[in-house]
């Protein structure tokens, strides 16, 4: 059974995602990877309202959840974060690099859903 897993804190600051992932292949971490992205209020305001559940690879604060699941569709690539019944997906702009090194990294720990069809779980167009 493989240990590889992505986790999000759910303090970062207002418009960051803080997101580190442990995996056997490592990118830019000791542990695997981690990297700081740009995104809508929205998410940070969700986020701010989960209870941590699980500790920082780096400090073994506990600032973060799991249950984070990156998929690959033929039109984008979309993160999803489950808190028992709630869900929030962010679709990433897989042509920037750190978004790409993000794929990268999921791909090569077996932590990417690649799925041959477009993305239907949401917003429309």
């Amino acid at each position: 059974m493989s240990n590889n897993v992505i986790q999000i804190r759910v303090n970062a600051g207002d418009g960051v995602l803080h997101l580190q992932g442990s995996g056997e292949v490592t990118a830019n971490r000791e542990y695997g990877y981690a990297e700081k992205f740009t995104v809508p209020s929205e998410m940070t305001d969700w986020l701010s309202n989960r209870n941590p559940t699980d500790k920082s690879f780096a400090s073994k604060e506990k600032y973060y959840i799991r249950g984070v699941t990156l998929s690959q569709y033929n039109d984008c690539v979309a993160l999803e974060i489950k808190d028992k019944d709630d869900v929030f997906i962010l679709h990433l702009n897989a042509t920037s690099p750190k978004c790409a090194e993000l794929i990268d990294f999921a791909l090569q720990n077996d932590l990417l859903q690649v799925y041959d069809e477009p993305y239907n779980g949401g917003e429309e167009e």
